[in-house]
């Protein structure tokens, strides 16, 4: 056997073979080859797009896990969900053909696997499927010639079997090494794809195989789950809302300041669209536009079913009740006793908005309002107490938005070193307050056209807090900037000090 250069570039493996070899082998080196280019700009790509986001943490990746996990995909694919698909992964269907891909991929993946030399590698794919659903003859046979990829039904709606299920196939793939990567999965969820590298080596035997390893790169295995392109392009008006919501969350916290000024503005924009846009279910005519319309929405570009269902992913996407942040967002509305709501308005408000109607006695104002704060209290975990006074007996229905959110400081702040500090309300008033002091590296920013500084802390998980402190005096020029670009500039700007 020829000697086998194996290079793993940012844990990914890119190129192998050298040497003599035979003829055929020659050409199937040929493809092999003809797919390497498209990987390494691939891995390259989405190493910057990581390292950008993910500023001062440490990256630990396989670009070949994904890149071959999507080609997998595309086996599936038909079209311009196919072609963006390739794109994707840096393959131009001008210059090398979809056949030319997954033959490439098909002998990168012989070559590499090895499972039982002296230098172990083994790798390879599981399509885990809901089984209620039946795959192509051809894709299974394809799955399986081309990508190494077993196809195991799968009951997601049982998710605890299903995670159990997933967690012993990669830990007897990865021998023993990789345990309980899934942690929860969610009903909804048809099908996981999971991508298994494991890699064992003596290098003081092994002198046939030489190991390149780039910016901290072993790694034993990567999976993903893998997104349909139905489920792909429901995403879409998802973008939209989220566009959209920015828009209002900046609109009206600058009509707030502007009305209320000089005073403390804790609000909720997300709380707010997502109340109003639930209302709009029972609304009609000239009611249903301008409620949509105050919101952002204008129903020419997206539709009303658009709009309910981006607001369904919306806060599907958001809820962690159990997670290492948990997040727990939805809505109430209490409706006088004597009225009827339409089964239709029910079922839409439980489905899309995670919204209960709750029958009440509003002509009892102490009794509505303990029903009303009893229920906020339990959704918040008891931290919101008594958050209704009073109610008018006249009243016909009250709309609750409730949002729960706890996580952990990335870098905690401990309570002996919180001391007392002045913190200045305006030019003149101080006040005495608690203040939480940390000595660490954070994500900073400072703004020498508009004068404040920004720092992001980190939760521990994928969430972060921003601080905005204007310059003496400089509150309202800040406050007037506030708005979408100025996010998107702090993602840029932001650098660890």
């Amino acid at each position: 056997m020829s000697p086998v250069n194996l290079c793993l570039f940012f844990a990914g493996l890119f190129s192998v073979a050298n040497g003599k070899s035979h003829p055929a082998k020659q050409q199937s080196s040929a493809l092999f080859l003809k797919i390497a280019p498209g990987n390494a700009d691939f891995a390259f790509r989405f190493y910057h797009q990581i390292a950008l986001e993910e500023i001062g943490k440490n990256i630990f990746f396989s670009p070949l896990s994904i890149s071959t996990a999507f080609a997998l995909v595309s086996l599936g694919a038909k079209s311009t969900t196919l072609s963006q698909l390739l794109l994707g992964l840096g393959f131009r269907q001008a210059e090398i053909n979809d056949h030319e891909i997954h033959e490439g991929f098909r002998h990168l993946l012989q070559e590499l696997n090895r499972p039982q030399a002296e230098a172990e590698v083994s790798l390879g794919n599981a399509l885990f499927m809901h089984d209620q659903y039946k795959l192509l003859k051809k894709f299974l046979n394809d799955a399986k010639r081309l990508y190494h990829t077993g196809v195991l039904p799968t009951n997601f709606k049982n998710t605890q079997e299903a995670v159990k299920k997933i967690n012993d196939y990669i830990e007897k793939k990865t021998h023993g090494k990789l345990v309980d990567v899934v942690k929860e999965l969610d009903p909804q969820v048809v099908v996981v794809l999971v991508n298994y590298i494991f890699f064992k080596d003596f290098f003081h035997r092994n002198k046939m195989f030489n190991l390149w390893v780039l910016f901290a790169g072993l790694f034993t295995v990567a999976s993903c789950a893998i997104v349909r392109s139905a489920q792909q392009q429901s995403n879409l008006p998802f973008l939209k809302v989220a566009s959209v919501n920015s828009v209002f969350a900046f609109k009206l916290y600058h009509w707030i300041a502007s009305e209320e000024t000089g005073k403390n503005i804790f609000l909720s924009p997300f709380s707010i669209s997502t109340a109003f846009a639930f209302l709009s279910l029972g609304a009609k005519s000239s009611t249903l536009s301008q409620l949509l319309s105050g919101l952002g929405f204008n129903l020419k570009e997206t539709s009303e079913e658009e709009i309910h269902k981006a607001f369904q992913h919306l806060i599907q996407a958001l809820n962690h009740p159990k997670g290492e942040i948990e997040v727990s967002l939805g809505n109430a509305l209490f409706v006088q006793d004597q009225f009827k709501i339409l089964q239709k308005f029910l079922t839409d408000a439980k489905n899309i908005y995670h919204a209960n109607v709750v029958s009440t006695n509003f002509k009892k104002p102490q009794e509505a309002t303990k029903q009303i704060n009893s229920y906020i209290e339990k959704q918040t975990h008891g931290k919101l107490v008594d958050a209704i006074k009073d109610l008018d007996s006249s009243v016909l229905a009250v709309l609750v938005n409730y949002m729960f959110f706890r996580a952990r400081w990335e870098r905690p702040f401990y309570s002996n070193v919180t001391k007392k500090m002045d913190l200045f309300l305006d030019g003149k008033t101080k006040v005495q307050v608690p203040t939480m002091i940390n000595d660490n590296y954070y994500q900073y920013y400072y703004d020498k056209k508009l004068f404040y500084q920004v720092v992001c802390l980190p939760y521990k998980g994928k969430v972060s807090a921003y601080f905005v402190l204007p310059d003496p005096g400089k509150l309202k020029q800040v406050e007037a900037a506030l708005g979408k670009d100025t996010l998107s500039n702090w993602g840029k700007s932001l650098s660890e000090k």
